[in-house]
């Protein structure tokens, strides 16, 4: 049987969460498992945060400073595309430190389906960490689990990811969205679905966020946009309100 490249992120510092990690993901032999080392935006100087990341249009994105933390995640997820470009596989399955399976699902037979499905010549992209918002039919996958199309999500824990969405999120020298910003990479042509129930959860009952270990602080929130991106934003999020109101955006969470 074939294999799923999976990469794990992780910092160094915390044996526990990789041990845990390794734990859950030695029970399925279809994961061909890979550590890669996290990125502690803490420990980034301001000279190499100007280098990797473009803070100012992240806040002109999404009106707020960037934490070191998502400066750190974003990185860390790059550092997972780039290691599956240089490899032989045509996709791979990114997993944070935190993520636990859901107990039976994911056997022989429910690898080989996801397999097939991300077989695909498009940018695509597959959420395992059911936390969405969906706008448009939904379709059986395996047993109890259905495909919907994604508007949004939540989280980056699980998802699968192929070689034409890595290379799209890679294009960009400088990134300044959030690791889990599918709304702007649906924009960009990746396709993203996710999968419900979730296959993946994150333990929040167990570890908080090592890489994202901060809290913004409170600040005054602007009314009016300042810049067309903000126009945009607004525009958006008017349309989303809408869309939602008459029930064509529906969120879906478990």
């Amino acid at each position: 049987m074939d294999r799923i490249k999976t990469y794990i992120i992780n910092l160094p510092k915390d044996q526990e969460r990789r041990e845990n990690i390794l734990n859950e993901t030695g029970q399925y032999p279809c994961l061909e498992v890979e550590m890669v080392r996290a990125v502690y935006g803490k420990e980034l100087t301001d000279e190499e945060k100007g280098c990797l990341f473009n803070t100012g249009d992240y806040t002109r994105r999404y009106r707020r400073s960037v934490l070191p933390g998502e400066i750190g995640c974003v990185l860390s997820h790059r550092a997972c595309y780039k290691r599956m470009l240089e490899s032989d596989q045509e996709f791979a399955l990114i997993l944070e430190d935190d993520a636990r399976f859901v107990e039976g699902v994911f056997k022989e037979d429910f690898s080989e389906s996801v397999m097939d499905f991300m077989k695909d010549d498009k940018p695509l992209v597959l959420l395992l960490h059911a936390d969405f918002e969906s706008m448009g039919k939904k379709s059986p996958f395996y047993g109890n689990f259905y495909l919907y199309p994604v508007y949004s999500a939540l989280f980056a824990t699980a998802y699968l990811i192929n070689k034409k969405a890595a290379n799209l999120l890679l294009q960009e020298k400088f990134p300044y969205w959030v690791a889990d910003d599918w709304l702007l990479f649906r924009r960009w042509g990746i396709r993203v679905y996710s999968l419900y129930p979730s296959v993946v959860i994150q333990q929040w009952d167990t570890f908080d966020s090592s890489i994202l270990d901060e809290k913004r602080s409170s600040g005054r929130k602007r009314i009016l946009p300042r810049s067309l991106i903000e126009c945009r934003m607004a525009y958006e999020k008017l349309g989303y309100y809408f869309l939602r109101t008459i029930g064509i955006i529906r969120h879906l969470h478990g």
